[in-house]
């Protein structure tokens, strides 16, 4: 560690540090000099690591966002959207999709999960037109502890679920999901409460990937996710005011300053993580937290 830090100081200190060591001792001055200097160049090394593990982190979900676009464009080269996406006129309420979730969700899905976009505005009834709102249990998927665990309970996430079980019925796509480590697949439900046992793990049928920071990764339609975003012109003003964007594959667009264009051949389905900090967006307009989403159109 010490030759590390020798080779690492500036020249300009070399015979400084030399003529203070031929003598035979060192003031008070000199030796805060040199103490001040290795804390540094340590605090450099530290950030260094900091910043290599974040990218690698990164990296490794960019992984992830590309193995899931193979899920969607396996699906998609037999099926299309088939059951993934389609216009209201296509809604069969006799119909039902039914996972294999704990008894007190019963949750089910009509297809195809997501409609068609016909507008900024979502279609009244329960299926949306886009994965995530900014008032979507406030877009965080941080909270890993007990009670009502927004990673689970949020449209966004139980959606993904959803398509999961429609993808991993190929079986190309179920070999691909299976041979990923088990930290990577969200399989389990975590108890509601402190006194509730564990429940019994979910078979990998509607298995969801989880990101670096183990943050599920969700499926985004052609119509998008509404997020809060900084103005990007107006990046590096702290007070700037956030506005409402639409991610889509093909833009983004500001809500705020008109309606988004119709979606086009250029708007196709898409996954998205979080990023480190576990949040998608936020319901108020005061943090920048969906600018670090990963957006597997990205990743491509």
């Amino acid at each position: 560690m010490i030759s590390i830090l020798w080779q690492s100081l500036p020249a300009v200190f070399v015979p400084f540090l030399v003529k203070m060591i031929r003598r035979r001792g060192f003031t008070l001055v000199e030796l805060l000099v040199v103490i001040g200097i290795i804390v540094v160049l340590i605090a450099i090394v530290v950030m260094g690591i900091r910043h290599a593990s974040h990218m690698a982190a990164r990296h490794e979900t960019e992984a992830e966002l590309k193995v899931c676009e193979d899920l969607l464009k396996e699906y998609q080269a037999i099926n299309g959207l088939k059951n993934l996406e389609g216009p209201a006129s296509a809604v069969t309420p006799d119909y039902r999709l039914n996972l294999p979730y704990p008894p007190y969700l019963n949750h089910s899905y009509y297809l195809p999960i997501y409609l068609d976009p016909i507008g900024v505005q979502e279609v009244t009834n329960t299926q949306p037109e886009t994965a995530f709102g900014i008032d979507d249990v406030k877009g965080d998927l941080t909270n890993k502890s007990l009670g009502n665990n927004p990673r689970y309970s949020c449209r966004g996430v139980y959606n993904t679920m959803g398509v999961m079980f429609l993808l991993l019925k190929d079986p190309k796509n179920r070999d691909l999901v299976s041979a990923m480590p088990p930290k990577r697949i969200l399989e389990t439900w975590a108890p509601f409460t402190q006194g509730d046992k564990a429940q019994a793990p979910f078979t990998i049928d509607a298995a969801v990937l989880l990101d670096t920071w183990e943050n599920p990764i969700i499926y985004v339609p052609r119509g998008g996710m509404y997020v809060y975003l900084k103005n990007p012109t107006s990046a590096g003003d702290p007070k700037a005011k956030l506005s409402h964007y639409l991610i889509r594959s093909s833009g983004t667009y500001n809500l705020d300053t008109g309606n988004p264009p119709p979606v086009g051949p250029n708007d196709h389905p898409f996954f998205a993580s979080p990023g480190l900090d576990g949040w998608f967006t936020d319901t108020t307009p005061t943090t920048d937290r969906a600018a670090d989403n990963m957006y597997s159109f990205q990743a491509q």
